[in-house]
């Protein structure tokens, strides 16, 4: 079970790090929350479906007429959060570009594992543990 929840992004060179991962990076959406972020809370948590949901609130029944739908949007996007939109923004591209990732939650451990399916921060890092040992 553990082979199938723990993959290598990277091949691994050198000395295994420390009992802690030195970085931790939770892709989830809101659907699946993080649990147990006080285990790692160091861990940087990325909402993938951020930008989508943001977009949704932004455009909800917004008229067909242009000028009348800036308008109305207008005050919406005033309300969004742009730190939290760069977050997003950035949790996607290092999802997608940097680590390859094809599904959510997962939980990226130094750049070099990712245990999928897991939002528990504890557990993810007990799969983690045991991977790293096993190597």
């Amino acid at each position: 079970m553990l082979r199938r929840r723990v993959f290598l992004l990277a091949a691994l060179c050198g000395g295994l790090p420390s009992a802690w991962a030195a970085q931790v990076e939770v892709f989830t959406d809101q659907a699946h929350p993080v649990v147990n972020a006080e285990a790692i809370p160091t861990a940087v948590v990325y909402y993938v479906d951020a930008l989508p949901r943001a977009l949704e609130r932004v455009s909800k029944d917004l008229p067909a007429d242009p000028e009348r739908a800036a308008t109305l949007a207008q005050p919406r996007l005033s309300e969004l959060d742009p730190a939290a939109l760069e977050r997003a923004a950035q949790g996607l591209v290092q999802a997608k570009l940097a680590y390859g990732l094809d599904r959510y939650p997962a939980i990226v451990f130094d750049g070099q594992a990712v245990v999928y399916g897991v939002t528990d921060l504890s557990v993810a890092h007990r799969y983690y543990e045991q991977w790293r040992d096993d190597r």
